[in-house]
């Protein structure tokens, strides 16, 4: 009986992280994810999501902040001042909401194993690109100290095509992803292999630029004004000519953004990069199946974010030229 009442002392005086204090929920909060197993955990949807999700979406997030707006307004109407005010508080807690679910996508990830990751993965990738990542990722760490670290991730085909021969709409994606605790993740699709060096070159520090520096703040504000927009149709009534000069206004702001990153990276690796790289995302939007397609040109037309690729080109090599 003495043994058996010994064990269970022993047992119920183990340390857990319950009984541990702050340090020890402080050690049970630690990292527990590689960076590979969160970066496909956060990535996921861009290639399991159905072709129709994203023109769907398209529509739904601006007819729920319409519709939040209406219920405001029916629960308690109230003159412009108090409405302009309303309209603020919902589109911070909003944009509270956005951050604090992209951030904690990985939080609990262990940065240690992002360059193993990368030195065990880098071999897929062609020299000449893999050149290009480095050089960007130094100069862009230089330049912004802040930053932690920036982690290229390889995004897995959906059909396990290593080499990036696929048809795959995802496979074309090239991207940068701003995640916690200061670091970012360069996304590189697997039909981008098959870009010319030049061309990747562009993209690459298109990308960058969206989320470094000033540009960061301007996407905020793009997607701020998105959401009190949206809600202020439907808070202030009014209607549907309002609504089409939002989706206007949205569309230039996106517009911008888009040839800003264009000018810049234009400027990095020189106006013919950016040609090529939209020639060849053009390209490769037509080589992919009709359904993934369709789904794409809807989402375009529905929330417009990139010019077409004639005008940024012509204005990449007008801007850059000054």
């Amino acid at each position: 009986m003495k043994g058996t009442r010994m064990d269970k002392i022993d047992e119920t005086d183990r340390a857990t992280p319950a009984t541990e204090g702050p340090a020890g929920r402080d050690r049970a909060r630690a990292a527990t994810r590689s960076f590979e197993e969160s970066a496909a955990r956060l990535l996921a949807p861009l290639s399991r999501l159905p072709w129709w999700a994203k023109p769907l979406r398209s529509l739904v997030i601006p007819a729920i902040f319409i519709g939040l707006g209406v219920g405001a307004r029916l629960v308690a109407p109230a003159p412009l001042p108090v409405a302009v005010a309303v309209c603020a508080a919902v589109t911070a807690a909003a944009m509270m909401l956005v951050c604090r679910g992209s951030s904690r996508q990985m939080r609990d990830v262990d940065w240690s194993t992002a360059d193993p990751y990368w030195n065990e993965g880098a071999h897929q990738v062609p020299v000449g690109h893999r050149e290009v990542l480095a050089q960007a990722i130094s100069r862009k760490r230089a330049r912004y100290p802040a930053v932690s670290g920036i982690h290229p991730y390889l995004l897995p085909c959906p059909a396990s095509v290593e080499d990036g021969s696929c048809d795959h709409l995802p496979c074309t994606y090239i991207g940068m992803v701003r995640v916690a605790a200061g670091h970012c993740v360069v996304v590189v699709g697997r039909r981008a292999f098959h870009m010319s060096r030049q061309a990747f070159e562009g993209v690459v520090w298109h990308e960058m630029r969206h989320h470094t520096g000033v540009m960061r703040g301007y996407g905020v504000m793009q997607v701020a004004l998105g959401i009190a927009g949206w809600f202020a149709v439907g808070y202030l009534t009014f209607g549907w000519p309002s609504a089409i000069m939002l989706w206007l206004a949205l569309a230039a702001i996106a517009w911008i953004h888009e040839v800003i990153c264009d000018t810049s990276a234009g400027r990095a690796a020189g106006a013919d990069a950016i040609c090529r790289a939209l020639a060849w995302k053009a390209a490769a939007l037509r080589a992919t199946p009709l359904l993934p397609r369709l789904g794409h040109l809807l989402t375009e037309a529905l929330a417009p974010t990139h010019p077409p690729s004639w005008m940024r080109s012509l204005v990449a090599r007008a801007l850059v030229r000054r």
